[in-house]
C-alpha cells in the first residue's frame, strides 16, 4: 500500500519531501492509515480533530480517542469543536452539508494558524467511484481530485481493501462510525448496495472504475486548460459560431456553469441555438443569457429586479440563493422543522421549478382548506407584515404554487410515508 501512496504523491505533486502536513484526523480507519502511512514516509505530521458534536458520547469518545494516540506517538493535536446543527438552521443546510463547509473552514483556519500548507485528508479510491456515480446521478461527471487548494489526498490510489488490509497488517486501532452503514444515506447505498453488484456482474471493477477515474481525472485537467484558453477574452458574449462547434457545449457549460447555469438550462440555451429562437432568455441568479443573431449575450440583472431562481433535476442552486434543495430519502422525512422547510413529493413534481416573489393574483391550494385561496390573502390572515410580505417567495411546479415558502405547502405536493423520493427544500436564514 505504501508503494500506492507514494505513487500517487510522486504523480500527483502532492507533497513535497519531508514536508510538514496538517493530517484531518477523525479517529476511523481511513484517517488512523493515512497519519501511518505519511509519518512512515518521514512527513512532519500534525493532526487535526474536527468535533462535529453530532454523536453525543460517541463524538466525544472519537475526540479523546485521538487525543490519546496523539499522546502516545508524541503528535501535536489540535483539537476544534464546530456547531453543525447551529449552521444547519441558520442556513437551511442538511446536517452533512453544513457539517463539511465547517470543517474544510476550520481546517483551513488552523493551516493558517500554523503556517503549513498542506492539509490530508483520508479520501481513498473507493470514496472517489462513489462519488463519480453520485455526481451522475445528479447530471454531473466530477469526481474526487487529489488535489483541491491546500487540500491533497494520498489515499485517493489506494483500495478499501487494500486500506484495511494494512491496518490490521500494521496493527493499528481505529473508531467505528455507525452512520457508515445507515442505509438512509445515498452514497451508503452505492457503497454497500452498487458496488458489490458490480463486483458480482464483474469481479475487479474497482480497480478499473479507478483506472478509468484517474483517466477521466487528467482529460478533464487539460480539457479545462484548452477551453479556458479559448474562453479567454468572451467575458459578456460568446460567438455563435464556437458554440456550434464540437466542442461548443464544453465552452457553454464552462463558461455559465460556474455562475449558477443548471445543466438542463444549458441543454435548452443549446436547443434555443439550434432553433434559431433570437431573444431567448434564461437567467440563473444574478445573471441573464440572452440568445442574439452572432453571439450569446451574458449580462448582470439589476439590482432592483426581482430575484428568479430554476431548479433543475440536478437540485443545483447558486450558493447566494436564499434557499437550498436536497433530494432525500423518506427515512429523513422531518415535519417538526415548522414553515421554513418544505418536504415535497418529487413525483407530484413538474421540472424546472421556480422560486420567486409572489405577484398579484397568485393562488394556491393549501393543505386542509379544500380550495384555492389568494397569496396575498394568506398573508394578510397570517398578519406578516408589510416588509416580510414584499420579501415572501412561492416556488412554482409548471402552472401551479407548491409551497408559499415560510408558510404553505399545497394540497398535493407534501411528502408522504410511501413517496419515492422526497424533496427537502429550506429557507436560509438571512
Amino acid at each position: 500500500m505504501l508503494d500506492d501512496v507514494r505513487l500517487t504523491v510522486r504523480r500527483h505533486r502532492l507533497l513535497p519531501e519531508n514536508a510538514a502536513v496538517l493530517v484531518a484526523v477523525s479517529g476511523g480507519l481511513d484517517s488512523m492509515v493515512l497519519l501511518h502511512a505519511l509519518r512512515k514516509q518521514w512527513y512532519r505530521c500534525e493532526v487535526v480533530h474536527i468535533d462535529h458534536g453530532l454523536r453525543g458520547a460517541e463524538s466525544d469518545a472519537d475526540r479523546r480517542f485521538v487525543e490519546e494516540h496523539c499522546r502516545e506517538q508524541d503528535i501535536l493535536c489540535h483539537v476544534r469543536a464546530v456547531d453543525v446543527q447551529a449552521l444547519a438552521s441558520q442556513q437551511g443546510l442538511s446536517v452533512q452539508m453544513a457539517a463539511r463547509e465547517l470543517r474544510y473552514e476550520a481546517l483551513k483556519k488552523v493551516a493558517l494558524a500554523t503556517g503549513i500548507e498542506h492539509i490530508a485528508l483520508a479520501h481513498h479510491r473507493d470514496d472517489a467511484i462513489e462519488t463519480f456515480f453520485l455526481e451522475l446521478m445528479r447530471g454531473g461527471t466530477g469526481t474526487i481530485p487529489a488535489r483541491s487548494g491546500p487540500f491533497v489526498r494520498p489515499l485517493i490510489g489506494v483500495g478499501r481493501a487494500a486500506i484495511e488490509a494494512y491496518a490490521k497488517e500494521q496493527g493499528l486501532t481505529w473508531r467505528e462510525d455507525a452512520s457508515n452503514a445507515d442505509p438512509k444515506y445515498l452514497r451508503n447505498r452505492v457503497r454497500h448496495e452498487l458496488l458489490p453488484l458490480l463486483e458480482d456482474l464483474a469481479p475487479g471493477v474497482r480497480k478499473v472504475l479507478g483506472r478509468s477515474i484517474d483517466r477521466s481525472r487528467a482529460l478533464q485537467v487539460v480539457a479545462m486548460e484548452m477551453i479556458d484558453a479559448k474562453l479567454s477574452g468572451h467575458r459578456e458574449a460568446l460567438p455563435l459560431e464556437m458554440i456550434r462547434q464540437q466542442d461548443g457545449p464544453l465552452l457553454l457549460h464552462r463558461w455559465l456553469r460556474p455562475i449558477g447555469f443548471h445543466p438542463e438550462q444549458l441543454e435548452k440555451l443549446l436547443q434555443a441555438i439550434d432553433d434559431e429562437r433570437t431573444g431567448a432568455i434564461f437567467t440563473a441568479g444574478s445573471h441573464r443569457a440572452m440568445v442574439d443573431r452572432e453571439a450569446v449575450l451574458l449580462s448582470a440583472i439589476p439590482a432592483d429586479a426581482p430575484p428568479e431562481h430554476r431548479i433543475d433535476t440536478d437540485l443545483a442552486v447558486p450558493s447566494d440563493a436564499p434557499f437550498s434543495c436536497e433530494r432525500c430519502d423518506t427515512a429523513s422525512l422531518d415535519l417538526n422543522e415548522g414553515p421554513s422547510t418544505a418536504w415535497l413529493d418529487e413525483a407530484s413534481l413538474n421540472f424546472p421549478l421556480v422560486f420567486r416573489p409572489w405577484r398579484q393574483g397568485d393562488r394556491m391550494r393549501p393543505i386542509g382548506l379544500g380550495g384555492s385561496k389568494l397569496i396575498s390573502d394568506i398573508l394578510i390572515d397570517a398578519k406578516v407584515p408589510r416588509p416580510e410580505k414584499e420579501r415572501t417567495l412561492v416556488l412554482v411546479s409548471g402552472d401551479r404554487i407548491v409551497w408559499l415558502a415560510g408558510h404553505r405547502v399545497a394540497e398535493g405536493a407534501q411528502a408522504k410515508p410511501n413517496s419515492a423520493s422526497v424533496l427537502r427544500v429550506a429557507l436560509r436564514k438571512a
